[in-house]
C-alpha cells in the first residue's frame, strides 16, 4: 500500500498500526456531541446540570434522569476495558 501515490502515506502513518479502541474513541466524540445537542435527552440533561429546580417543575424527575446519565458512561467505560483485558497487549 506504501507504493500508491496519495493513499500510500495517509494509510501507513494514520490508519494502520492503532488498536480498534482508537477507532471507536474517534467515532464517540461526534456520537456525543449528537446525543447532548441533538435529543430530547441530551436537552434535559443539560438543563438539569444549568438549573434542577426548573427541569424538576416541568414534571421531569431530575433524580431519574440524573441516574440514567451516570449510568450511560458507566457501560460505554467498561466495554473498552473488557476489550483491552481479552487480549495480551504487546511487550515494548
Amino acid at each position: 500500500m506504501r507504493g500508491v501515490l496519495v493513499l500510500g502515506p495517509v494509510y501507513s502513518e494514520l490508519i494502520s498500526g492503532h488498536w480498534l479502541l482508537v477507532y471507536v474513541a474517534s467515532l464517540m466524540v461526534p456520537f456525543t456531541w449528537l446525543v447532548l445537542f441533538r435529543t430530547r435527552f441530551g436537552l434535559r440533561l443539560r438543563a438539569v446540570g444549568e438549573n434542577p429546580a426548573a427541569v424538576g417543575t416541568t414534571g421531569i424527575s431530575v433524580t431519574c434522569l440524573r441516574y440514567r446519565a451516570a449510568s450511560s458512561p458507566a457501560f460505554w467505560r467498561a466495554r473498552p476495558a473488557r476489550t483491552c483485558h481479552s487480549r495480551r497487549m504487546p511487550a515494548s
